[in-house]
């Protein structure tokens, strides 16, 4: 395993990890923190569990929905 560490970027519907420079990511900057992430780099052991994390969350979250809250999330349906 590298030493490399990884920022984690939310977009829309997805999730991404990308190869950050960053080598102390509690002191460094970054525009794709968000604030419920810690930090703005993860080895990736701890990248992967805040993925799994992440599609978890997003399962249980489309299970407790109606079809129809599903399609108008997608933009589907338009709100009325």
């Amino acid at each position: 395993m590298t030493e490399d560490m990884y920022e984690i970027i939310y977009k829309d519907d997805e999730i991404q990890l990308n190869l950050t420079s960053c080598k102390q990511p509690w002191n460094c900057n970054c525009n794709t923190k968000l604030d419920d992430e810690p930090k703005c780099g993860y080895p990736p052991e701890e990248a992967r569990q805040r993925f799994v994390r992440y599609f978890e969350r997003r399962i249980e979250h489309l299970k407790s929905i109606s079809t129809e809250q599903f399609m108008k999330e997608l933009g589907y349906y338009h709100y009325e």
